[in-house]
């Protein structure tokens, strides 16, 4: 049993269900349209907030083998609380699979030396971000919330434009 919170329209766990059929995946999504989309991939979707539905599953006795946060986290008001959460749904063993955008890439941190921090609509600065991870504070939040942290692992993401050009320039700096 598979929770995915902050399961936007499926997508993000649509790729793993497609190798493990078995998987019984229950979704949140607060956005009415994207969890109408989400259906197409989860067995069941719940609408509405984190925050609401994860104490409702908790008082039904609902238990899950795994708890996805998928690009969720930095769009909470308190990803602490709600890990919190997720960790007393987790079924004896449970596991917690949890992917935040670095605050320390490169396209990111070329923009701020350059004086930029231009809000997009999804991505390193998507705008509706309360929050910016990086590795220390992610285990902070990791451990504050009650869980155990056996790995952390990087995707490299593709290279951010003009790198060459800005890490030649900051070869430079003292």
């Amino acid at each position: 049993r598979i929770l995915d919170a902050g399961c936007g329209a499926g997508a993000g766990i649509a790729g793993a269900r497609a190798r493990n059929p078995a998987w019984n995946v229950t979704g949140i999504e607060r956005d009415p349209r994207l969890a109408a989309r989400a259906r197409e991939h989860c067995d069941r979707v719940l609408e509405g907030d984190l925050t609401s539905i994860l104490p409702s599953l908790e008082a039904a006795g609902e238990r899950f083998d795994a708890i996805v946060f998928a690009d969720v986290l930095e769009h909470l008001e308190d990803p602490v609380a709600a890990l919190a959460l997720g960790r007393r749904v987790a079924a004896p063993g449970g596991r917690l699979v949890v992917s935040v955008p670095n605050v320390g890439h490169l396209s990111l941190v070329r923009d701020l030396v350059l004086g930029r921090f231009d809000p997009v609509p999804a991505g390193h600065v998507d705008a509706g971000h309360l929050r910016w991870f990086d590795r220390a504070l992610l285990e902070e939040v990791l451990s504050e919330s009650g869980w155990s942290l056996d790995a952390i692992e990087s995707e490299p993401g593709a290279p951010p434009p003009d790198a060459g050009d800005f890490l030649a320039l900051a070869a430079t700096w003292p």
